[in-house]
């Protein structure tokens, strides 16, 4: 009868926890709990970071992509609304069209590239780029290509094109604000881009030597 009621308490003390092993699982979850806000904090902070570099890396490579088109631009000539021949490059302070190559995954050919402002939520600046397949106007007849777009620049604050070259053929080389000549490409194109970028503005500047131009 004895050793029945000895393996009932001990079975009563196996049972439960005693006050001391409550009082160190208390103090365990009271030192997690507190190191949870710090554990998330850093968590933020971390993906935080990603996305600033992530955004970083997606507008330079943008941009380099630009650039690229740019430095593969075609003098191509073609008949203005007035019957006049053309080169088909338009340059402004905060717009540019011209012709080049097709870009990659493409069916292949030429393609009319525009980038132009646009407005977006909030009024919020963009810099859009255009695509479509270029076709001079004798071929006009035929279904309209079909046009691409992409944002360029995450966060843009602001961005300008400038150009360099000669304004007609006895004239020295100089920048430009807006590139007037209608029978030849610039030298070279300026791209400067100015973004926010975790609380920072950052200004990134490309000059693009043009490599096919025609002679004046």
């Amino acid at each position: 009868m004895s050793g029945g009621v000895a393996e009932r308490r001990r079975g009563g003390r196996d049972a439960g926890f005693s006050l001391l092993e409550m009082i160190v699982c208390i103090g365990l979850l009271a030192l997690i709990l507190s190191a949870m806000p710090a554990a998330l904090r850093l968590g933020s902070r971390a993906l935080n970071v990603i996305d600033t570099v992530d955004r970083d890396f997606a507008n330079r490579m943008s941009i380099d992509f630009l650039a690229q088109r740019l430095t593969q631009t075609i003098a191509i000539y073609d008949r203005g609304a007035d019957g006049r021949l053309k080169v088909m490059f338009q340059g402004k302070a905060s717009a540019i069209s011209f012709v080049a190559p097709a870009v990659l995954g493409s069916s292949g050919g030429l393609y009319l590239f525009e980038v132009k402002p646009e407005s977006g939520p909030l009024e919020k600046r963009m810099m859009m780029l255009n695509w479509t397949e270029y076709r001079a106007r004798k071929t006009d007849g035929k279904a309209r290509p079909v046009a691409r777009e992409r944002e360029l620049v995450h966060d843009l604050q602001d961005y300008s094109f400038r150009y360099y070259g000669s304004a007609s053929a006895r004239a020295q080389p100089e920048w430009f604000d807006d590139w007037a000549s209608t029978d030849t490409l610039p030298e070279m194109v300026d791209i400067r881009v100015t973004a926010l970028n975790a609380g920072q503005t950052i200004t990134r500047s490309v000059r693009v030597p043009l490599r096919l131009r025609p002679s004046q």
